[in-house]
């Protein structure tokens, strides 16, 4: 601002500034930037929170998996040792192989799992110096649930040993092997035995130890215990049934024998997979053009399509010596090899017509060589 004037009234200059301070603010860069850290760190607060949900809820549910096994074992040592089997087991029992509880909200899938074992210490197998190999039972109980989609699971095993010197009025061993086809043995591979004839009626299914090895120490003596192996990825083996169309199955069902193990060796192996292709009987394949427009041309050489006819560029006078036209590439589908080609086509008197006959030779369309289709070069 400029003002002018003096005390004893002779003008004089008079100059006053006034300076103003631009208001202070962010930049739509410093505005981003910000915005971006705060996203980083709550998205991380809430990362942190619900990890930790997950760590409560997935501690809540394996305390609860954990509380159903040990009930489970409670129950099973309070009942007598022959009682100690489940249905369909090997020994039998009435113990479910598998139940469902569900525990605050929470299902669980109980697995139970008795089997007699030969103890060692006095001799397995035919070596037993008692001839008992059902010696002591082992119980493991396993509790399978889902968290967040995951699959979780525990388990605990017990011993159950009998009140007094170990009797088994009869019964036998049943060993099952499982190998590839080099003769490895397959770990976890799923061993069932099934036998519907014995009382009360068999069907257990147990995994193979690091040896491929399944043993069924007190096995009822009967016959026709039907044996399959199989794993997540790989084939399956199995013993087949005596049938009229079958009289020699192999490998067949197999007997257990009082005091006497029967083994049975299955292989499987690796799945892989096959490519199976159809075709039909060759058959013809037409290419026709009606010149009703230039779809079905790739290309022209001073032609024109028009009335429904190839026709030379230019004017009557004017025509060039000569003009072509390119079709597109003729490719059946699943084509298999040329065996013949025919042509028809008309020309008016005034002109002449050739057709040749091209291939792709990897860069470009050239034409097929004489020594395959005589004359085309012409």
């Amino acid at each position: 601002m400029l003002r002018t004037g003096s005390q004893d009234g002779n003008a004089a200059p008079f100059f006053f500034f006034h300076t103003r301070r631009a208001a202070e603010g962010m930049t739509f860069i410093e505005m981003l930037v910000g915005i971006a850290i705060l996203l980083i760190v709550f998205l991380g607060l809430f990362a942190a929170f619900q990890l930790s949900i997950n760590l409560v809820f997935s501690t809540k549910a394996k305390t609860g998996a954990v509380a159903l096994v040990n009930e489970k074992l409670e129950y099973i040592r309070g009942l007598s040792y022959d009682a100690v089997g489940t249905v369909g087991g090997i020994p039998g029992g009435n113990i479910p192989q598998t139940e469902q509880k569900t525990l605050n909200n929470i299902t669980y899938t109980l697995s139970t799992l008795v089997q007699y074992v030969d103890d060692p210490a006095d001799g397995t197998g035919a070596s037993d110096q008692n001839g008992i190999t059902a010696d002591y039972k082992t119980v493991r109980v396993e509790a399978d649930w889902m968290v967040a989609g995951s699959p979780r699971s525990t388990f605990a095993v017990t011993e159950i040993a009998p009140p007094g010197i170990e009797t088994l009025a009869n019964g036998g061993t049943l060993t099952v092997n499982v190998f590839d086809a080099f003769a490895k043995p397959i770990e976890g591979a799923s061993v069932r035995v099934v036998n519907p004839s014995t009382t009360p009626a068999i069907d257990v299914t147990v995994e193979s130890n690091s040896m491929g090895v399944v043993t069924f120490p007190g096995t009822p003596v009967a016959t026709n215990y039907m044996v399959s192996a199989t794993k997540s990825g790989y084939s399956t083996a199995q013993t087949y049934n005596v049938t009229a169309q079958n009289p020699n199955p192999s490998p067949g069902n197999i007997a257990v024998i009082n005091k006497k193990t029967s083994t049975i060796s299955l292989a499987i192996d690796a799945l892989g997979s096959l490519a199976v292709s159809t075709f039909s009987p060759a058959a013809q394949a037409n290419f026709t053009d009606s010149f009703a427009n230039q779809s079905q041309l790739s290309a022209t050489t001073s032609a024109t399509v028009s009335g429904g006819s190839l026709r030379l560029s230019g004017t009557a006078g004017s025509y060039p010596a000569s003009g072509s036209g390119y079709s597109m590439p003729i490719a059946p589908q699943y084509l298999s090899a040329w065996n013949s080609l025919s042509f028809t086509g008309s020309s008016s008197p005034q002109a002449s017509l050739s057709v040749h006959v091209y291939y792709w030779n990897g860069s470009a369309y050239v034409p097929v060589p004489d020594s395959a289709l005589p004359g085309n070069s012409a």
